[in-house]
């Protein structure tokens, strides 16, 4: 391989240029899927095209890697797949054996020492073993023949975890490298798979489970898992999916199905079907909450003085439902606190963080789901805050041992969970069991605003089963409505109130997606302008891009508002440095955002791009981001590919955190999701202003499409019974 021309990062489609061994002439154009970009020689099987564009072209079908064996292939090749080597020690080994290197790897356990190489971090047999995988990927490569496209890494890892003949024998474990349930199964039938085994039920079932859970359910009941249920988010079911490629009947599945709840795969109780962590933690959460529900109270007494205090302190006068939260707080050992923006929430934290000062707990915990509602918190109070999964020390492949009470744990006397609808099922469950002893738990959000983006709807199902003290704040203090009209419009959504007040600070656009996409680019620049970046957001229901040969395309998305504004706010110029990751372009000054939960950034954090450092010798490409303003982190090309631009984004991404100006963008086209808890919540981010701009019909629609109140679309889980039963148990 000479260079990598392009790669498409969603399905692996790479053009390259090569040059063929041991023949001179010009460089040959190939194309291929998940083409490897380490200068390896291939040994490729495909044919010869004539594209009238491009030219002469080779397609390959399947191929094999050769182990490098020129120095500078083979230094970047160790160098990135054995830890503690490095380049310099990768030079000293080449340096000393080489292009018989890969030979006396095979036969000489002291290859490093006999290179001068002294490091007790390195295994031994490194690079022995380096050749076993390399054998193995190869050997997976030329089995699966091109027709199931897997990148060099998951190669590596389904080569390394199974090798190669566990997997002829069920490539439907492929799926655990986030191939598809049918592209393996177009793959294995054609190869013989009878269609009633029992890994292919038994992978068509975890594929239609897990869709249920991304969907919000924690489970499904018995017709719904085997025909699927589009209102609640399922397309297809169990037996709709395989009957695509090969019909099974339902007894065979039936069977397929207890052998997997023997396996401990899935549970089946009275309702329907579980994923087996699902139950366990749905469980958890209910067992782990009922010690909270023995009452202990202070003194009322110095509670009524404290709160007196309080207001005497801060020249304010709480209201009875402020009142009425702070007694049952320190009354209870658990207690909810729910309200809209502007009744005194976060007014309500700093009276419970003096009040517990003075009643000497002198140990708050200050926690929220994600890292903006974190720091909005810390802000608001003035004490420290914490993400939940960075306070009990979640690193993204350790959910087990937290479970198992092995995570950081949290000692306090007083613990206050702030945004807690975003709270999903299992990161509730490994809270609970992270905590020591049973302190006072405060748990505040809105039940009003969207759902967890994990499965369940943990706290309206802990606000309905009514077995924990829970106290509404019903009071109004921030934003008079007369002169900002953000809170009283959305009290009247709440009730489904289409007369909206509108003035200067809550503006509609009623507009075609044509003109709305770009009244929505002038209004976020003109706002941005005005306010500066971090306090704007620009809204939509949907981050991807969505087909332009659909009959239901619209261009109202994240990722194209993020394309056109990049274009005006951050233009290609002469000099600027870019970095591909795909069709998707980056530069410095670009606003980013994480798109999934690491160690180092939480899902929704936002940032700037502030170098891009070019690839060396030394080190790969690698791009700085400054997060939040004081975190600076590098991130590798494989780390981008959660990294997106963020001049726009979903509404989902946006809660939890608070700006001045919000604009939302509105579609009759983005369809199931225009619901009242999405129109709430989008609006509720704002301080200062709002513009709604799209169809005034789709916002309407939103406003009325209560789905609380829709049995058939609500999430199902059972958490709500749950609690009931436990704490009937309990006596």
């Amino acid at each position: 391989m000479v260079s990598i021309l392009y790669t498409n990062e969603s399905n692996g489609y790479t053009v390259g240029k090569y040059k063929i061994v041991g023949k001179k002439g010009d460089l040959i154009s190939v194309i291929g899927y998940y083409l490897p970009d380490n200068k390896n020689v291939l040994i490729a099987e495909g044919e010869w095209t004539d594209n009238p564009k491009y030219g002469r072209q080779f397609v390959i079908s399947s191929y094999e890697q050769e182990l490098p064996s020129e120095e500078k292939a083979f230094v970047a090749f160790v160098a990135a797949n054995i830890p503690h080597l490095g380049v310099k020690k990768a030079k000293k080994l080449f340096q000393k054996f080489g292009s018989a290197i890969w030979d006396e790897a095979e036969r000489n356990e002291r290859i490093f020492e006999d290179a001068g190489i002294h490091d007790k971090r390195l295994k031994k047999t490194a690079l022995r073993d380096l050749v076993e995988q390399a054998r193995e990927v190869s050997a997976l490569t030329a089995f699966l023949k091109g027709e199931i496209t897997l990148s060099q890494k998951q190669l590596a890892n389904a080569a390394k975890q199974f090798g190669v003949e566990q997997i002829k024998n069920n490539p439907y474990l492929l799926m655990q490298e986030n191939v598809s349930f049918m592209e393996i199964d177009c793959f294995a039938i054609k190869r013989g798979q009878p269609a009633g085994a029992y890994q292919r039920i038994r992978g068509a079932v975890l594929t239609i489970l897990t869709a249920a859970q991304q969907a919000g359910h924690t489970f499904v009941f018995p017709h719904m898992l085997l025909y699927g249920d589009g209102k609640r988010g399922l397309r297809y079911g169990v037996k709709t999916l395989l009957d695509m490629n090969a019909e099974v009947s339902e007894t065979v599945i039936r069977k397929a199905l207890a052998k997997m709840g023997q396996d401990r795969l899935i549970v089946f109780n009275a309702c329907g079907y579980y994923l087996y962590d699902s139950i366990r933690e749905e469980t958890m959460i209910a067992k782990l909450l009922t010690p909270y529900q023995d009452a202990e109270c202070e003194d009322e007494s110095m509670i009524s003085s404290c709160i007196q205090e309080f207001e005497c302190d801060e020249e304010i006068k709480l209201s009875s439902s402020q009142v009425e939260a702070i007694k049952k707080v320190f009354c209870n050992r658990i207690s909810v606190i729910t309200g809209c923006p502007g009744t005194g929430k976060t007014t309500l934290v700093k009276a419970l963080l003096k009040i517990a000062a003075h009643l000497d707990y002198n140990r708050p915990c200050l926690i929220a789901p994600t890292g903006k509602a974190a720091r909005k918190l810390a802000v608001s109070t003035g004490c420290e805050a914490s993400t939940i999964l960075s306070r009990i020390g979640w690193t993204g492949e350790n959910d087990y041992q937290i479970l198992a009470g092995g995570g950081l744990s949290i000692e306090a006397d007083l613990i206050v969970v702030d945004e807690t609808s975003m709270v999903d099922q299992k990161t509730m469950a490994m809270l609970l069991a992270s905590i020591t002893g049973t302190p006072r738990l405060v748990l505040i959000g809105d039940p009003n605003q969207l759902p967890s983006v994990g499965a369940g709807n943990v706290l309206s199902d802990i606000i309905y089963s009514k077995t924990i003290p829970t106290t509404e704040l019903n009071v109004i203090f921030r934003q008079k409505g007369e002169e900002n009209p953000i809170v009283v419009n959305a009290q009247k959504m709440l009730h489904g109130d289409l007369n909206m007040m509108e003035n200067k600070n809550f503006r509609f656009f009623d507009a075609n997606d044509e003109d709305s996409f770009r009244i929505c680019t002038d209004l976020y620049k003109k706002e941005v302008k005005k306010a500066g970046a971090d306090n704007v957001a620009l809204m939509v229901p949907y981050r991807k891009k969505i087909d332009t040969s659909r009959p239901h395309y619209t261009c109202l998305t994240a990722d194209e508002f993020n394309e056109s504004l990049q274009e005006s706010l951050n233009p290609k110029t002469a000099g600027k440095v870019e970095y591909s990751v795909g069709k998707r372009v980056f530069r410095v000054g670009d606003r980013v955002m994480q798109q999934k939960n690491t160690e180092s950034a939480k899902n929704g954090d936002t940032g700037v791009i502030t170098a891009i450092y070019p690839k060396t010798d030394e080190s790969p490409e690698r791009i700085q981001i400054l997060f939040n303003g004081t975190t600076a982190l590098e991130y590798d090309h494989e780390q981008m590919q959660d990294v997106s631009l963020a001049y726009a984004s979903t509404v989902h991404k946006m809660q939890g955190s608070e700006v001045d100006s919000v604009i939302l963008c509105l579609s009759g086209r983005h369809g199931a999701l225009l619901a009242r808890n999405l129109v709430y919540t989008a609006i509720t981010r704002a301080k200062k202003r709002v513009y709604i701009v799209g169809a005034r019909k789709a916002f309407d629609y939103a406003v009325m499409n209560d789905t609380s109140k829709d049995m058939s679309r609500q999430r199902l889980t059972l958490l709500c019974p749950r609690l009931r039963y436990y704490n009937k148990r309990r006596g």
